[in-house]
């Protein structure tokens, strides 16, 4: 039988190669590679080949190599690899293992480095791959932890450098860097010249890097997301190489600190259709990688389609089942974009402002002349600046479109007068385009404002919504509106009561009982009207009704009550536990309290005194935590009478920026221990699902035009390091953890 020699063929060095495909595509094989990764045409003979096969082919079927079958484990084996892998008795067979996973042989050369080993793992046995770099990485925790550390030797000291894998990592994933960066001779080159020992890195070094530090950062985020009531956002988005995706941001509110944090957890390849039962479970197998459960859930937020609807309600009845009482929130800002989107096409009476307002900006973004002499046009001290194009798919942007032409109004003018341009708007059409304009302006400042992630948003909803519904009539019935902007404000009304209600006393608090379009529930959600009152800001319920506020409040005291059973279950158990007695002596120690004989019994009396004067603590302890429904009912209505008695705070501060309810609640806190532990379950509740999107905008800049063949596993770990890699070193810095 003949064997055939392989090279493998080199890299150009010209260009980084950005194309990625598992851990980035390498060059095409030759035709003897492709007969070696098929397991045609290559037998291994008995005497060792002067051509290994190349390292880009690890692994070959079973029956490609002509072996004998008597296999063993590998004695003195240091690294737990091996616990997948046998070698072969025939000492000529050393360069080659054999997987007990997948049953094949792995060519792992010569020198029997276990890298070509844990490539393997890696690329055909990727569980058992996180779980063997997870558990390095428990191992160096641990040591840290203990305070134990390996020295290392000299050479070592001087060729690595401590921080530079940490370095290198943050370059590559914060500036959606290729992987292929680190083998490029120009880079190489700029570490060499800052030090000629500076260590080279390939791409199986960085990957499993990047691996390692995925498994660090998820275990510190599941620690931190550990016993914390959360909410949490979750979307679907497609690639512009066509492969879908979801991904879930969580939101938490911790107490010791009374701050803010949320993390994202990365991007999940999605299979077959987008259903709502599939949305469900995909959420809650990215859940499962935190640790997180339905019962510590107090809301999710989707946007509005008809899917999500559905996939809220079976939110909804999963965390049922599981014992939770997780409640689903649709966007705001999603709802109030179906609002705005009247404006973006013509009504009665609009004389087709709209389609030749888009006509006027499509001229100059079609024509680089034209748009060149509009800018030329603009005062020399001034930051000249372009048309805007409203697209359907992003907030405000009709109202960006509309401000941007109102402003370059006067250029339009001298061009038209030069000659040079031939689609300005009439006089009638520009009046249309200032009140489109002005209607659209508080819907602009509620979305921009509500898409927010690092402050409190959802108490500001009501009031905000509140504030919409009146302008829109207040402007509605002003008697010098135009016939036009009254056409315009009459059905942007009636789109906002199908979405919110009528607002109507007695209505507000109830509305989102009932359901609108897509079986969405109308109306505000519960907890977002909730929050509003336990932000010390909104709390006098401007723009509710008596009754509306009288069953808000009614609702509330209710949820206190249940805290208050809630938190005195917890404290029973942990009495029980402390009452549970001790395990007995071991036999050892027994032997020698009978060698110690009766002297030492005098000082019994003292042990008994002791322990009967902790049993009557603990007696005590219990009589208090049984108190009847009368008194918790007593006690939660004084600490809600106490604050609704507290001054109002001030939305905002004297140099404009809004003041943090966060920060009266964690001094605050103590006074009202019932109030402000569903403050920090129901204000950590974002508005929207923007901190989704964001993920997204992330992912997009990640797998770009140029990496379209990004392997969709290492993409999840290049945008969870990305967006939760800096998220969790704030939340230790809170910890006063550096």
């Amino acid at each position: 039988m003949s064997s055939v020699t392989s090279t493998s063929p080199e890299r150009s060095n010209s260009t980084i190669d950005r194309t990625e495909v598992d851990d980035e595509t390498r060059p095409s094989p030759s035709i003897e590679e492709r007969s070696i990764s098929t397991g045609r045409s290559f037998v291994l003979t008995g005497s060792r080949q002067s051509s290994q096969p190349s390292l880009v082919n690890d692994s070959v079927q079973p029956d490609s190599i002509n072996v004998p079958k008597a296999r063993k484990r590998k004695k003195n084996a240091r690294s737990e690899v091996w616990q997948h892998f046998e070698i072969f008795k025939d000492p000529q067979y050393n360069a080659w293992a054999y997987c007990s996973l997948c049953k094949s042989e792995v060519y792992y050369t010569d020198t029997m480095s276990t890298g070509m080993l844990t490539r393997h793992l890696r690329k055909h046995h990727r569980e058992e791959y996180d779980n063997l770099l997870a558990s390095e990485v428990k191992k160096k925790r641990e040591k840290e932890k203990a305070g134990v550390a390996e020295q290392p030797n000299i050479t070592t000291f001087v060729k690595y450098s401590p921080s530079y894998d940490n370095c290198l990592l943050d370059f590559m994933v914060q500036t959606y860097q290729p992987i292929g960066i680190c083998e490029h001779p120009t880079y190489r080159a700029l570490c060499q010249s800052l030090n000629v020992k500076a260590p080279i890195h390939g791409r199986e070094k960085v990957q499993r890097l990047i691996t390692k530090e995925v498994i660090d950062i998820r275990a510190g985020v599941a620690a931190a997301l550990k016993g914390m009531y959360f909410s949490a956002t979750t979307d679907a988005w497609t690639a512009n190489n066509n492969v879908n995706y979801t991904t879930c941001t969580v939101h938490f509110i911790d107490k010791k600190t009374w701050i803010l944090h949320h993390f994202a957890l990365g991007i999940f390849k999605k299979t077959g259709t987008s259903k709502a039962e599939d949305v469900v479970e995909y959420c809650r197998n990215i859940w499962r990688s935190v640790d997180l459960q339905y019962k510590n859930c107090t809301a999710i937020v989707t946007d509005t389609e008809a899917t999500m609807c559905k996939a809220g309600r079976l939110f909804i009845r999963a965390s049922s089942q599981e014992g939770g009482s997780t409640h689903w929130h649709g966007c705001v800002d999603h709802i109030l974009e179906l609002i705005t989107k009247i404006a973006m096409k013509d009504y009665e009476g609009s004389e087709g402002t709209m389609a030749a307002a888009r006509a006027l900006v499509g001229h100059f973004s079609s024509s680089s002349q034209a748009e060149q002499r509009l800018l030329n046009l603009q005062p020399a001290g001034s930051r000249a600046v372009k048309c805007i194009q409203d697209v359907a798919t992003r907030w405000w942007s009709t109202f960006s479109m509309c401000e941007r032409l109102l402003r370059l109004k006067p250029y339009f003018a001298l061009m038209e007068a030069e000659g040079n341009l031939d689609c300005n708007l009439t006089n009638d059409q520009w009046r249309i385009v200032a009140v489109t304009c002005e209607v659209l302006q508080p819907f602009m400042f509620a979305q921009k404002t509500l898409e927010g992630e690092c402050y409190v948003t959802n108490s500001m909803v009501p009031y905000i919504l509140y504030k919409i519904r009146t302008l829109i009539q207040d402007a509605r019935d002003s008697p010098t509106v135009t016939v036009q902007a009254a056409n315009l404000l009459r059905r942007m009304a009636n789109a906002f009561e199908v979405h919110w209600g009528s607002g109507e006393p007695g209505t507000v608090a109830t509305e989102h009982l009932t359901e609108g379009p897509n079986r969405r529930p109308r109306g505000i959600p519960i907890r977002t009207l909730l929050a509003s009152l336990l932000d010390p800001r909104f709390k006098c319920g401007v723009g509710l009704a008596i009754q509306d506020k009288e069953y808000l409040w009614t609702y509330l005291l209710q949820q206190m009550i249940a805290v208050e059973r809630e938190l005195r279950a917890a404290r029973a158990t942990l009495l029980q536990n402390e009452n549970e007695p001790p395990p007995p002596p071991p036999q050892q120690q027994q032997q020698q309290q009978r060698e110690r004989g009766a002297f030492h019994n005098m000082f019994q009396d003292l042990n008994e005194y002791r322990e009967a004067m902790e049993r009557g603590q603990r007696d005590a302890r219990n009589r208090n935590n049984n108190d009847t429904e009368a008194d918790e009912h007593e006690r939660a209505q004084a600490e809600l009478t106490m604050y609704k008695a507290e001054p109002i705070l001030a939305l905002t501060k004297d140099d404009g920026s809004y003041n943090n309810p966060l920060e009266w609640w964690k001094y605050n806190a103590k006074r009202f221990p019932l109030l402000s532990e569903l403050a920090s379950r129901y204000l950590c509740i974002p508005a929207t699902s923007a901190p989704s999107e964001r993920v997204f905008s992330s992912a997009g800049l990640t797998i770009a035009q140029d990496r379209s063949r990004l392997d969709p596993a290492l993409a999840n770990e290049l945008v969870f390091l990305h967006e939760s890699g800096p998220a969790l070193k704030r939340f230790r810095a809170s910890q006063g953890i550096f």
